[in-house]
């Protein structure tokens, strides 16, 4: 035990003497300081132990943690891409070197409708219900019959009691039965790249055929013409009106939806009249008459009317 000097200090000592006093009387035996040193030495190390597991068990979790997230986002970005390792690779799969797609990858693609078909002649053919949302004018289509596939485009579909698809002519013919109708996910545009590659022979006729619809698109009129009944494949009328006036007989508004057709006046003498179907109106009027040389009317159906947009 430590052993205290109880001498009163004077009282004319000063402050500084009275603390120096009381720290030199405050005497500890060498144990006592062995005891103390030991319990602090203790605590020191135990903290210290303390201090690194948990550190050392912060770390583990947070690199664990780390490392999970890193790897979820490896398998994300592995399926994201594709399975070739590099760019190049998984762009050759699909894409040629001019940059568009590579048809041979789609041309295999077609869906099963699950519509039971049947045979009405060698271009058509009959699915229940009404299928015009789906047989759209232009759809390549994939006939399974008995000799095999039957690859056809959509001219028209249309329904009464059952939805009746009629592909174009000159073209590879159906035969009966047909036991499936399978729809290309390739839009017309790819027709001819698609098919080509199936049957030559067919895609020329659809070439030639394509190519007269375009021939017939423009046509030049004079007066022995009139009056002219509009066809459905005339696209720009032009009108030499030096022999005489020119009606032009429009098509109905039932038949003519989202349909324009062009009207040019090249020559200054007599009149150009576009007229429309019975009572049917052309901007709100039965006819519209066209004076001057150079009169251009571009003129649009919405199905109830026409109307000139230019």
């Amino acid at each position: 035990m430590s052993s205290l000097n109880t001498t009163v200090p004077a009282r004319t000592q000063t402050i500084g003497e009275v603390i120096d006093s009381t720290k030199n009387n405050f005497v500890l035996t060498d144990s006592e300081i062995d005891r103390v040193e030991g319990l602090v030495s203790t605590s020191t190390t135990t903290s210290s132990t303390n201090l690194s597991a948990h550190n050392d068990s912060a770390t583990a979790h947070g690199v664990d943690a780390l490392d999970t997230r890193i790897t979820a986002n490896e398998d994300e970005l592995f399926d994201g891409r594709g399975t070739k390792d590099t760019l190049d690779e998984r762009l050759s799969v699909a894409i040629e070197q001019d940059g568009t797609i590579r048809l041979s990858e789609f041309s295999g693609r077609y869906i099963d409708n699950s519509d039971v078909a049947t045979y009405v002649d060698n271009r058509n053919f009959t699915v229940p219900g009404d299928r015009t949302g789906v047989y759209i004018v232009g759809a390549i289509l994939r006939i399974t019959v008995v000799s095999g596939y039957v690859y056809g485009i959509v001219q028209s579909s249309t329904y009464t009691t059952s939805t009746n698809v009629q592909l174009l002519s000159d073209y590879q013919v159906l035969t009966n039965p047909i036991s499936k109708v399978e729809m290309s996910l390739l839009a017309f545009d790819n027709a001819v790249e698609t098919v080509a590659a199936t049957n030559s022979t067919d895609i020329t006729n659809l070439q030639n055929q394509m190519s007269a619809y375009l021939a017939t698109g423009d046509k030049t009129l004079t007066n022995s013409d009139s009056p002219y009944t509009v066809l459905a494949t005339d696209r720009v009328l032009i009108c030499d009106t030096t022999a005489g006036s020119i009606t032009i007989d429009y098509p109905a508004v039932a038949t003519s939806e989202n349909r324009q057709l062009v009207v040019k006046k090249i020559i200054a003498a007599n009149t150009v009249t576009r007229d429309g179907n019975s009572s049917e109106t052309i901007d709100g009027s039965t006819t519209q008459a066209m004076t001057t040389q150079w009169d251009k009317a571009t003129d649009y159906c919405n199905g109830t009317e026409w109307f000139q947009i230019a």
